[in-house]
């Protein structure tokens, strides 16, 4: 029987699944602790990587890696596309960057997280603002993978895919 319970969201948030909470720590491959390459572990170069984010305007983001590629970005919104790349792109080289100092996901209910000021206050609500679906792999903090899904029209990962698309459109000026 379903509960009776209404889920509150605070507007404004990002709603994350649970195994999100496994990346809590903010570490990246990048950042891997004990994971050198050797005989029997690959570069972290080799790891194929993708991010796609969804806009409710109808954006699309796909940002991919093929193992040892450069990191491209492709961006739709109906029938025009545009390209960029790490190399040819150096705000794209930036925008990866900001990705990897974005804060860690804190998901599940605000009475479940540790050391919550009791004052905390919610971020400003953006009415009219793009919904994002960051669809992504994540890593637990012993490594082990994880496919998450967040999903928000603002907060700093909302906010991150929102100044990326802008950042691709603006280095490729012919659209598709």
């Amino acid at each position: 029987m379903p509960s009776p319970a209404r889920q509150i969201k605070p507007a404004g948030t990002l709603a994350a699944s649970w195994l999100a909470l496994l990346i809590a720590s903010g570490c990246t491959t990048a950042q891997a602790p004990g994971l050198s390459p050797g005989p029997d572990r690959p570069d972290r170069g080799d790891w194929p990587a993708t991010l796609l984010a969804e806009g409710s305007s109808g954006h699309r983001l796909e940002i991919t890696r093929e193992p040892g590629r450069e990191w491209t970005a492709l961006v739709t919104l109906h029938q025009q596309s545009w390209k960029a790349s790490e190399t040819d792109c150096p705000a794209f080289q930036q925008s990866l960057t900001a990705f990897q100092r974005l804060p860690p996901l804190r998901p599940g209910p605000i009475g479940l997280q540790p050391n919550v000021p009791d004052n905390l206050s919610l971020p400003p609500r953006a009415p009219h603002a793009e919904w994002w679906t960051i669809r992504t792999g994540g890593y637990a903090p012993d490594w082990s993978g994880v496919q998450l899904d967040i999903r928000g029209s603002q907060g700093p990962h909302a906010s991150w895919v929102a100044r990326t698309v802008d950042v691709v459109k603006a280095c490729d000026s012919g659209s598709r």
